[in-house]
């Protein structure tokens, strides 16, 4: 790590605040969500998969080596208006992003005298690390190839009505929809065009990409996917 890398939260950029990275935990600290219950009588727990991870916390622990009392004040203000999860990315790290909550409080060590100050940045991340190179969209593709090892969930967007099938999912778009298109988020299982609800418009499967080759059939006119691949 060296002085030129940073972070941007939700495109606020720690260099337009003197902000310099001094070090980074947490990357690698991804814990999976089990359960274990103790049974009078058997040896060993039994143990429950949940099927998810857990949130992971990432901290930077930062500097600004110049005219810290106004830069740390302007920063704190404006990152504190980031509420909820938002868009966490670094230098570190070029090729993923996280989606992370500023949540602890930013409690800084001064040097009066020379204005300096050192203060850690912790936030809760959720446990994917989203790829940059899930976030373009692929127009009429027969198949694609997810290159991690977790199955993807992925935003599609469906022109006219139709049948959409990809590996064991199937998806069907009514021909009643009058819309000349349909976005469909596997992610949060809904259907939609803008702020309009089209849920009533297609039925079966939330198609999901599996690691691996995945083949796509399309019997409307075109559609587009956004895979949005992730690993941790």
């Amino acid at each position: 790590m060296h002085n030129k890398d940073f972070f941007l939260f939700d495109n606020l950029n720690m260099r337009d605040f003197g902000i310099f990275l001094q070090d980074v935990r947490g990357f690698d600290s991804v814990e999976r969500d089990v359960e274990f219950i103790s049974v009078p009588g058997k040896s060993g727990d039994v143990l429950i998969d949940n099927e998810r991870f857990k949130n992971t916390k990432i901290t930077y622990k930062c500097a600004i080596a110049d005219g810290f009392r106004k830069r740390f004040t302007d920063f704190k203000a404006k990152i504190s208006t980031k509420t909820g999860y938002r868009r966490l990315e670094d230098t570190i790290n070029p090729d993923y992003y996280y989606m992370a909550a500023l949540i602890s409080p930013i409690a800084p060590d001064t040097y009066e005298e020379a204005d300096v100050g050192i203060f850690n940045i912790e936030f809760d991340a959720k446990p994917q690390k989203w790829l940059k190179s899930g976030e373009a969209s692929i127009t009429n593709p027969s198949s694609i190839y997810n290159p991690t090892n977790y199955d993807a969930k992925p935003l599609i967007r469906l022109y006219g009505p139709g049948k959409l099938t990809i590996g064991s999912y199937s998806l069907r778009v009514d021909s009643s929809l009058t819309y000349s298109y349909v976005d469909i988020d596997c992610e949060l299982m809904n259907a939609y065009r803008g702020k309009v609800n089209l849920n009533n418009y297609i039925s079966g499967d939330f198609p999901k990409l599996e690691p691996g080759a995945n083949t796509i059939n399309w019997t409307g006119s075109s559609y587009t996917i956004t895979p949005r691949w992730w690993t941790i």
